[in-house]
């Protein structure tokens, strides 16, 4: 019940997407790589919204913990637990709430776990090769036994992690695991989804990356332009992916 009105939408809409594509491009490649591109572009209204969450988090534990490691030093028991109350209410805030810490990833789920129903269930890509893949549809097997494409997503993936340079060490590190999941994870998945998810997080990669390359101190009018061009920044990626999947 809940994946089919939560997963089955977008994966209806994923497939309509990659089929059209497949045939404008006459390549089930090139096809995931644009599938990513729109999905990036479309995304990021809703990305900017879990950032906004995060930050929102980030900024009331900011001054929640030290005051909780105050109380916890100098409280135990029912006193502990009324002031630590008594202070969660000063701030309108609930432990729950922490999960938006985490909302980044949470909204990438469905979008992922739609993917890959509709790339593991799709007989179109069965034994359709690829550069150097030769079936979209299984691993890719590039390093004999060994798949390439679920070290390269996380080699991405990390990169993007540490090039943050707002995260904590902590933070980090959450991301870190989380990326080592989803190679575990994904590591015998089609070759097909780790193409469309590693393009996935290189454009996000590469827009941080520009971010931090770009001066902080823009006048009204170039601060508009950086962020048209962080939002387009995806264009520059578009090209870049172009010259990891392709042969110059």
């Amino acid at each position: 019940m809940i994946y089919q009105f939560t997963i089955y939408p977008i994966e209806c809409v994923y497939k309509i997407l990659y089929l059209t594509l497949s045939e404008l491009l006459n390549s089930w490649g090139l096809a995931l790589i644009f599938m990513s591109v729109v999905t990036y572009i479309l995304m990021r209204p809703l990305a900017k919204w879990a950032e906004k969450f995060q930050a929102e988090e980030k900024n009331i534990q900011a001054v929640l913990v030290p005051q909780l490691a105050a109380i916890k030093e100098n409280f135990s028991g029912a006193e502990q637990h009324k002031k630590i109350q008594r202070l969660y209410r000063r701030y309108a805030y609930h432990p729950a709430l922490a999960i938006r810490s985490a909302a980044g990833m949470i909204l990438q789920l469905p979008f992922l776990t739609a993917a890959y129903y509709m790339l593991d269930n799709l007989p179109d890509i069965i034994g359709q090769s690829w550069w150097l893949i030769d079936d979209l549809s299984q691993p890719d097997g590039l390093l004999g036994s060994v798949n390439f494409l679920p070290f390269l997503m996380t080699a991405i993936n990390l990169l993007g992690t540490f090039s943050v340079k707002t995260f904590s060490r902590r933070e980090k590190i959450q991301a870190s695991v989380v990326a080592i999941l989803f190679l575990v994870l994904l590591y015998d998945a089609p070759s097909a989804l780790l193409i469309y998810w590693t393009c996935n997080n290189l454009w996000t990669t590469l827009a941080i990356l520009f971010n931090s390359i770009v001066p902080k101190k823009f006048s009204a009018t170039q601060a508009r332009v950086k962020k048209f061009l962080s939002d387009e920044v995806i264009l520059l990626s578009f090209s870049l992916t172009l010259f990891i999947f392709i042969p110059l």
